[in-house]
């Protein structure tokens, strides 16, 4: 395991932003980052920015993160990868797609054994998990979130948006109170 405490990254006006900043080939495993403060703009995340066709896998992350658009706990952006048994603890605040774990996620990927806890805050497609699904091919396997997740507003798109923690309901939903 790789142990490092207090990395600090600010970066507000580039993008692909974490302590690596894309990856394209290889994996990436056994990265533990405590008391991290990353910001960037786009595509932003603990672990790495950006993944396509990798894995990470056995990577924690706790502290913040901090971006605009595509920011996650452990990383920002996958397309066509996967996360095998990573954890966020970290706070994690962009604008859109915004998640837990991931921000946004899509082509053939996989998230697996995966938790997130902390807050999560933004504007559009903010989820205690994945901020943003891009595909139709993405699989969520025995993964929770218990992040908070305040104030968001319902997305008006039929595509998936959201995969933050389950709340129970209430009161009844629309389609139950049309149905008395």
């Amino acid at each position: 395991r790789f142990t490092i405490e207090g990395l600090r990254i600010h970066r507000p006006l580039e993008d692909y932003v974490g302590m690596f900043g894309r990856s394209d080939v290889g994996e990436i495993r056994e990265v533990v980052l405590v008391d991290a403060q990353i910001t960037g703009r786009d595509i932003t995340g603990g672990v790495v920015g950006g993944i396509n066709s990798i894995t990470v896998r056995d990577s924690t992350v706790s502290g913040t993160v901090n971006g605009r658009d595509k920011v996650g706990g452990v990383v920002g952006n996958v397309a066509d990868g996967s996360l095998l048994r990573v954890s966020s603890a970290a706070n994690v605040t962009a604008v859109n797609d915004v998640g837990g774990l991931v921000g946004g996620m899509n082509g053939s990927s996989l998230v697996d054994q995966a938790y997130s806890r902390g807050t999560v805050s933004g504007t559009e497609d903010v989820g205690g998990l994945i901020g943003e699904l891009g595909g139709w091919d993405v699989s969520v396997v025995d993964a929770y979130s218990v992040a908070a997740v305040p104030g968001t507003a319902p997305s008006t798109s039929t595509r998936p948006r959201s995969t933050g923690a389950a709340r129970p309901r209430t009161r009844p939903s629309r389609r139950a109170r049309r149905r008395r």
